[in-house]
């Protein structure tokens, strides 16, 4: 699961034009805090963002 959120991560950054070498920071990020971490961090971005209720309890 780590693996796919960093591949999705580095094609953002692909996307936005990030220089290629943030990849190794946004892999070490993303196994160090966590998958189930990191999915509450923009569960409760977008609720905010976009006003959808409460944020998931973790």
């Amino acid at each position: 699961l780590c693996g796919s959120l960093t591949l999705t991560a580095v094609s953002a950054l692909d996307y936005f034009d990030v220089p290629k070498s943030l990849t190794i920071a946004i892999g070490g990020t993303i196994g160090f805090i966590g998958v189930k971490k990191i999915s509450t961090i923009i569960s409760t971005y977008f609720s905010n963002r976009f006003g959808g209720g409460n944020p998931p309890q973790v």
